[in-house]
Order: C-alpha cells, then structure tokens, then sequence
C-alpha cells in the first residue's frame, strides 16, 4: 500500500490538482459567506479554521478521484485527515459533526468497485452530502444556527455540482446526454429562484453554453478543472449582489 501511494503521488499532476482544490474551495463557500454576510450578528470562530483545514482536504481528493478514476489510494491521506479536523474543531456539536463525518466516509466507500456509487445515484449523494457539510458547516459556524431558509438558498449550488461534476460520474453514453440536460434544467430553475438581476442572467447564459459543450463533447476528454472553474463562475454569478 505505501508503496502504491509513493506511486499516485509522483505520477499525480499537482499543477493541476492545486489550482483545482482551490477552485472548489471557492465554489463551495462563497454561497454561504454571501448569505451570512448580510446577516446581522454574524461572527466567525476558531472553529472556521478547523472547517477550512477539513474543506481543503475534501478539495484534494475529489479531483484525486477523478484523475484515477475513482481508485486513488493516495486520497486516503486527506480523508483521515478530513475526519481528524471534524472531530477536533465539532465534537461539541454532534449533529454536524455526523454530517461532516459522512462525506469522507462516502468519498472511501465510492472507490469500491461492488458499492456501485460511480453512477447517477453516487453524483446526487455526493452533491448533497457536499451542501449539508461544507456549505451548511460554513453558514454554522459564524450564524451558530442552521435554518430551513439557508438551506433553500445552498440548493442552486448542489444543483451546480450535480450539473458540472455529471461528465465524470456518468459513464452510460445512452444515458448521458439526458442526464445532463435533466441536471442543467434543475440548475436553471434554482437559478431563476433567486431575484433576478444582470448576473443571473449571465449565469443562465454560462450554464446553457456549458451544456451545449458537454453534449458536444459527450465521448471526447472532458477537462475537470475547466468545469471546475465555470462552476465557481457561476457559482458567484448567481450569489452576487
């Protein structure tokens, strides 16, 4: 096993993982910071940075995964690790420290082969596991509570997870192009739910436009960190204000 890590992380391609570790990091916190910002009393704690340190390691092994196909022993590593800034920075709030646990324990399980979870049913899991723990987690820990109403506001970014993680989860080819339009059209409606404005609209334009390249591109080499960093456009497109 050591050595099979000592392997993965010589041939892992760090240029492009960094860049895109911090692109989700982005992508994932900027919704809940743009709604706890506009709340009154808000305040951060030293638990962020416990919760940062526990979001980073979560950012290393998804594009981990992806770049070895759902099979990085490497990812192993920062998913101890993920667990490990859980339980120091949460393990006085039971409840979201079980959801915090949860994603790690998800992104081990995927990597089996007879668990079945590369698919459709794993991205929708994965999609909202990520909301309900990094996202939720961010609002927490400077409103110190979680309402029905953040969790409204997070869902267009689980819709976008769903939607430009879809090409790497998917592998049916009759079944892509479908699915695919089904995550755009749910992204599009969680779009349209926020008050419209110029950048809404600029977000349902990059989203159209990215699923004409996804469909284009169905059985060519589709690049993670470019839908990385389109998510992370959209992403603050639909939140700003």
């Amino acid at each position: 096993m050591g050595d099979l890590i000592k392997r993965q992380f010589m041939e892992m391609n760090w240029k492009d993982l960094l860049p895109t570790t911090f692109i989700l990091l982005i992508a994932w916190s900027y919704a809940p910071f743009a709604y706890t910002i506009g709340v009154q009393g808000s305040h951060f704690t030293a638990n962020m940075g416990m919760l940062f340190l526990y979001e980073a390691c979560i950012g290393l092994v998804v594009p981990m995964l992806i770049y070895h196909q759902f099979g990085s022993t490497l990812s192993v590593i920062p998913l101890i690790a993920s667990a490990l800034f859980a339980v120091i920075g949460f393990s006085t709030t039971p409840l979201l420290l079980a959801l915090l646990l949860l994603l790690p324990l998800f992104l081990f399980i995927i990597q089996m082969p007879s668990m079945d979870f590369q698919n459709t049913f794993g991205l929708v899991t994965f999609g909202g596991l990520l909301m309900s723990t990094v996202s939720v987690g961010c609002a927490y820990v400077s409103l110190h509570f979680i309402s029905w109403e953040i969790i409204i506001f997070l869902l267009p970014m689980m819709a976008s997870t769903w939607f430009y993680l879809a090409p790497f989860f998917i592998k049916n080819g009759r079944q892509y192009k479908l699915k695919v339009t089904i995550f755009a059209i749910i992204l599009l409606v969680f779009t349209l739910s926020r008050p419209l404005h110029t950048s809404i609209y600029l977000a349902l334009i990059v989203t159209v436009a990215s699923w004409f390249v996804m469909i284009a591109q169905a059985k060519a080499h589709q690049s993670l960190i470019l839908y990385c960093l389109t998510q992370m456009v959209v992403i603050v497109l639909i939140y700003w204000s």
